[in-house]
């Protein structure tokens, strides 16, 4: 469980990078963050999700992520190229939603 691998994880006020090997549990304690965290009623936790594995692919976010705020990302395409809205979501985000929790998926870019 997440207590037992990272019991400090879930009170630090710091950052937290997560780095690891494809299918090594990195999206599931991802989505554990975001239900553990939203389970405060006082603290605004939200998901910023570009690929949608975190909240799920329908419209309605998937219960894995409790309470947390979803913002699935578009993609836009122009003269043949897709162009991820990501940035414009984490941006929004932030200045928008008021959140004490940020949880972004797949980090890609400098705008990002």
């Amino acid at each position: 469980t997440l207590d037992m691998m990272a019991p400090d994880l879930l009170s630090s006020k710091e950052s937290v990078l997560l780095i690891g090997r494809p299918n090594s549990g990195k999206t599931t304690c991802l989505r554990e963050f975001a239900r553990r965290l939203s389970e405060d009623k006082n603290q605004i936790v939200v998901v910023v999700d570009k690929t949608c594995e975190i909240g799920g692919d329908g419209t309605i976010p998937h219960p894995a992520i409790g309470n947390a705020r979803w913002l699935p990302v578009e993609t836009l395409k122009k003269d043949g190229q897709m162009f991820s809205l990501q940035h414009e979501r984490m941006r929004e985000a932030v200045e928008n939603q008021s959140p004490h929790v940020v949880i972004v998926d797949e980090i890609s870019s400098i705008e990002e």
